[in-house]
């Protein structure tokens, strides 16, 4: 019935370092859920003493970039050895063979970030079954304001508009932005962006720093960064 967020990670006495940007995330609600920065990992699972038992791992089937590809499939053989655990309040390790991982409850260590007043720093693209990490030195970037309007870097160009939140839909309109030429993977993020944000039909969901706006097949994802600068119009 909780939810745990990693706070480190080592092999033996070294440091085992996860792709940069992500975090190994475990919910033990409806079984065993578990993200490692790419695909949504699931499983059974039962206590044995001091031993997580755990059966049956699959998972979503998104495309991501090896390395991410790569980190799924570590943790999932971790998880799939049977490791030790130990619960101390809000802390849990988890530990098989010479690599303990190290988690924080979730709701304490990581509460949900509020939508308004926060810069939210694009971090991914998705695409049906694929997600896409930005490019480095690109900036697209959303800031809600309390009095209904909302600023937004696409990636290339910057401008705003207005929203309206309903439940879980969030509406856009009279988006503008600046008109610079904008080409190469600067001009695919501000097209990504863009094509969600003037979407009919777009949802969002917050968990903890990370927001998820999806129309369709398409997504956005966003971290919260409250120090990524804005630029003006």
């Amino acid at each position: 019935g909780r939810h745990f967020i990693s706070t480190g990670v080592t092999d033996g006495d070294d440091e085992f370092p996860l792709v940069p940007g992500t975090r190994i995330d475990l919910s033990f609600v409806d079984g065993l859920q578990a993200q490692a920065g790419c695909n949504q990992l699931f499983a059974t699972y039962s206590l044995d003493g001091d031993r997580i038992v755990v059966g049956g791992v699959g998972g979503t089937e998104m495309g991501c970039e090896p390395p991410l590809m790569a980190q799924d499939q570590w943790l999932s053989a971790f998880l799939s050895s049977g490791p030790t655990y130990a619960l101390d309040g809000n802390d849990l390790t988890l530990t098989s063979g010479d690599v303990v991982i190290t988690l924080a409850d979730r709701e304490v260590a990581e509460p949900d970030q509020p939508l308004t007043n926060i810069t939210w720093g694009l971090t991914s693209i998705i695409t049906g079954d694929a997600v896409s990490s930005v490019p480095v030195g690109i900036v697209a970037s959303l800031l809600f304001n309390d009095d209904g309007t909302v600023d937004v870097q696409f990636g290339c160009n910057s401008g705003g508009g207005s929203y309206v939140v309903d439940g879980d839909g969030i509406t856009f309109s009279d988006l503008i932005q600046t008109r610079m030429a904008c080409d190469g993977a600067a001009g695919q993020v501000e097209q990504a962006v863009a094509g969600v944000l003037s979407a009919d039909d777009v949802t969002f969901v917050i968990d903890g720093s990370t927001l998820t706006l999806m129309a369709g097949q398409d997504g956005l994802q966003y971290s919260a960064a409250m120090d990524m600068p804005m630029r003006d119009l």
